[in-house]
């Protein structure tokens, strides 16, 4: 390890000896503050353990003496320099209004608790009011490391409750991975939903121990930026919904646990909850063999072209909204609720006009998804049969079974069949607008195919 700053080495070093010297004498005259530790380890096919024992808490103790230590010399000199030197001058991120690196500050500030974070962090790793050369230069070089860089990255890391499979890890670029989840990281998790406040969701230990798979990506900002992670749970959606657009299946994910890739005075893990619900695990699974990685990367790049060219676009508003609409079907349980969903997103894809709607999207679906004649006339005519459905549960008719070919299909099943034709016509919709960009023009062209044989031969052609 070498020191790059031997100046701040050294007065860091003072700061720490003399911070050291006066919380032990403090320590004398009164009782230090403990709290009861549960850590957590867990193994497959075992489960999980825990162990509790009391702990000091050096971090309780320092800040309850913030103003003796704030008095010390060295605290003073060591903060001083800090002030001055215009490298580590930017590791408190103090700014004025107007955006610029302040140049006067009054010693006791919060950018200063840089010093009481090096300190804290010491202390618990000693366990102890001594000075050890080795443990403090291991701190300090982490405490110099982010003084002399300008970007702090976090990973954010979301289990997949549902996910199973034999797939490896996929790589979807720009640090987005998924992944298997290591039996070492669940202890975080198990340690979280037993705390006072833990994580606010419905991720309990029984999701916890049964989870295979995680998203994970990297997140860096500027030290002197706020910390906006909102990028990153896009992130992890989107490639939920090119899971769900992939194949069937119910998976989702509730939590998102986010924590620095290296040292900081603000390194504490934290926890943010995601946009699944617990009867979205319950309803089913979704498995993934390794084999599918090929075509799950293929949509995906397609899904991101899309996005990129035409997503937040007027273009492309109308399969963003199908999508939306399409993911909060996936993830209801009732299967009314779910055919309005769907139906909701069929209309956004394929009905820019206000006239003849089950006509016009029937033969638009069957047009797309029908692979000779005969199979779209099958799905023309379930399609027509199941808007009708639709119109009656939205105007409070009565909802009863459908018959197709004198097969008669229950509202579950009528949603589940709803759903994968929905699937891949927003697969197929895709591939057309990155040609075609307007809907208008998509259904222009899907109405003519109805009279030209060629287009059908054409589009039934079409790679997904």
């Amino acid at each position: 390890m070498k020191i790059r700053n031997k100046t701040l080495y050294s007065k860091v070093k003072n700061f720490v000896f003399s911070a050291i010297k006066l919380l032990k004498k403090l320590a004398s005259k009164e009782a230090l503050p403990v709290q009861q530790i549960t850590r957590y380890s867990f193994k497959k096919n075992i489960g999980y353990s825990k162990d509790e024992e009391l702990e000091v808490d050096f971090f309780l103790f320092i800040f309850r003496h913030m103003d003796e230590i704030d008095k010390l010399p060295d605290f003073k000199e060591c903060a001083k320099y800090i002030l001055k030197n215009p490298v580590t001058r930017r590791a408190t991120g103090w700014r004025t209004k107007d955006g610029q690196p302040a140049k006067d500050l009054p010693l006791k500030l919060d950018c200063f608790r840089i010093l009481y974070s090096l300190l804290g962090i010491y202390l618990k790793r000693v366990r102890k009011f001594s000075f050890v050369e080795s443990e403090f230069k291991e701190t300090y070089m982490e405490f110099e490391k982010y003084g002399y860089k300008s970007i702090v990255s976090y990973r954010l890391t979301a289990p997949l409750q549902g996910l199973s499979g034999s797939i490896g890890e996929v790589n979807f670029g720009n640090t987005l991975k998924l992944r298997r989840i290591l039996d070492s990281e669940k202890a975080a998790y198990l340690q979280a939903v037993t705390e006072p406040f833990g994580i606010p969701s419905s991720f309990g230990f029984l999701d916890i121990t049964e989870v295979e798979y995680t998203l994970e990506t990297i997140y860096s900002h500027r030290k002197d930026t706020a910390i906006n992670t909102s990028s990153c749970r896009k992130g992890f959606e989107d490639i939920v919904t090119t899971l769900r657009l992939f194949k069937s299946g119910r998976f989702g994910f509730d939590v998102i646990k986010t924590e620095t890739t290296s040292w900081a005075p603000h390194a504490h893990t934290s926890y943010g909850w995601g946009p699944s619900r617990q009867d979205l695990i319950l309803r089913g699974f979704y498995d993934l063999d390794k084999s599918e990685k090929p075509g799950l990367l293929r949509l995906w790049r397609r899904f991101k072209s899309f996005k990129k060219a035409a997503g937040s676009s007027q273009d492309g508003k109308h399969i963003s909204l199908a999508l939306k609409r399409f993911n909060f079907g996936v993830e209801e349980s009732d299967a009314e609720n779910r055919i309005i969903d769907f139906f909701v997103a069929f209309e956004a894809l394929c009905l820019p006009e206000r006239d003849e709607l089950t006509y016009r999207l029937s033969n638009r679906v069957a047009i797309m998804l029908g692979k000779n004649d005969e199979e779209a006339d099958s799905i023309r005519e379930f399609m027509t049969k199941a808007y009708r459905l639709r119109s009656e549960i939205v105007h409070g008719g009565e909802v009863k079974p459908i018959t197709i070919k004198g097969e008669t299909v229950n509202v579950n099943d009528t949603a589940q069949r709803i759903e994968k034709y929905l699937r891949e016509t927003l697969k197929f919709v895709l591939v057309l607008s990155k040609k075609y960009k307007k809907r208008e023009r998509i259904m222009a062209l899907l109405d003519k195919s109805l009279i030209d044989t060629k287009i059908r031969r054409q589009l039934r052609k079409l790679k997904l």
